[in-house]
C-alpha cells in the first residue's frame, strides 16, 4: 500500500511538473519571435542549470547560469538587479518563459533611432552614405580590426549597386543579419 502511494505520488508529481513546462515552452514559441529550434536550444541550456527539475532557477542557479553562459561572474548587486528584472511574477524564481521573454526583449530589433545613431558614427561626412574608408575609420575608432578582409567582403555584399557606398537601408539590413547570426550561433 505504501509502495502504491509512492508510485502514484511520483507519477502525479512528474505529471504536474511536465505540463507547466510544456505549456510554458509552447507559449514562449508563439510570443518570443524565436524559432522553435532556438527555443529548444534555450530549454536544453536552461534545464542544465535547473538542478532540482522544478522548471525554475533560484538566485544561486541563475548565478551559475550567468557564469557558464556569459563567462563572467556578477557582483551581488548586479546579480540581484538582473534577477529582479527577469523575475516578472516576483516569486523569487526565474521560470523558463520569463528568461526567454527577457532574451526576446534584449535581442529584439533595435529602435530605428539607435540604428540611425550607429549609422552616423560610420557616416563621417553626413551625406547619408557610408564608404569603405569611412567604415574602416569608424572601426579603427571603435577599436575593431578594420583591416580584416571580412569587412571588405561584407561591404561589397551590401553595396548592391556597386557604387562604393552603403545607404541607411543597407546598413540596417547588415545589423539585422548580424543579430540573426549572433542568436543562431548561441
Amino acid at each position: 500500500m505504501l509502495l502504491n502511494k509512492l508510485i502514484r505520488s511520483n507519477f502525479l508529481q512528474s505529471t504536474v511538473n511536465f505540463f507547466p513546462t510544456f505549456h510554458r515552452t509552447a507559449t514562449v514559441k508563439n510570443e518570443s519571435g524565436f524559432s522553435d529550434k532556438e527555443v529548444e536550444q534555450f530549454k536544453i541550456i536552461f534545464d542544465k542549470f535547473d538542478c532540482e527539475e522544478k522548471g525554475s532557477l533560484d538566485r544561486w542557479q541563475f548565478n551559475t547560469f550567468i557564469v557558464a553562459t556569459m563567462g563572467r561572474k556578477l557582483n551581488a548587486v548586479d546579480l540581484y538587479r538582473i534577477f529582479k528584472r527577469i523575475d516578472a511574477d516576483k516569486d523569487e524564481k526565474i521560470q523558463f518563459g520569463e528568461l526567454v521573454s527577457h532574451l526576446a526583449k534584449r535581442l529584439s530589433k533595435p529602435a530605428e533611432e539607435e540604428v540611425r545613431r550607429a549609422f552616423n558614427i560610420f557616416d563621417k561626412d553626413n551625406d547619408g552614405r557610408v564608404t569603405l574608408s569611412e567604415t574602416r575609420l569608424a572601426l579603427l575608432f571603435l577599436g575593431q580590426d578594420y583591416g580584416n578582409p571580412r569587412v571588405r567582403n561584407v561591404f561589397i555584399r551590401l553595396d548592391e549597386d556597386n557604387d562604393g557606398e552603403i545607404n541607411f537601408k543597407d546598413f540596417n539590413k547588415l545589423l539585422k543579419d548580424e543579430r540573426r547570426t549572433q542568436t543562431s550561433d548561441s
